[in-house]
């Protein structure tokens, strides 16, 4: 009878273990998966013109999580914007739960910016030594 108790245990453990995920998918159509670097900005900042939003997702502990921090939850989401074909990541909302431990929430949404219609800020010049 312990054994089975015990093997039940684990299996919970297990079975619980990972980040709770909801993302829809946004937009007028899907965009294909996007494989290069995700640009993260907090609520506040502005978007480059022509930005087309493609999902939105919540990326946070599922009630058993030990160890979901904001690395780890960062990181996922940045994942699922690129599934969902997204280079910009803009977090909405972020906040820790978890009385025993910090677990991290976000909410975020992906948007796709066309790569070639983003300005490129120029260096300044260098005076002629």
């Amino acid at each position: 009878m312990k054994k089975i108790i015990g093997l039940l245990v684990v299996a919970v453990l297990f079975g619980s273990c990972g980040l709770a995920k909801n993302v829809v998918r946004t937009g007028d159509y899907a965009r294909p998966q996007y494989y290069g670097e995700v640009t993260v900005l907090d609520n506040e900042a502005l978007l480059p013109y022509g930005a087309e939003q493609v999902a939105s997702i919540f990326i946070g502990d599922n009630g058993a999580t030990v160890n979901c921090s904001y690395n780890k939850v960062l990181a996922e989401s940045m994942k699922q914007a690129r599934k969902y074909g997204g280079n910009y990541l803009v977090i909405n909302r972020h906040f820790v739960t978890g009385l025993l431990s910090d677990c991290h929430q976000i909410t975020s949404t992906a948007y796709w910016v066309d790569p070639a219609k983003i300005e490129k800020k120029k260096e300044p010049e260098q005076p002629a030594k």
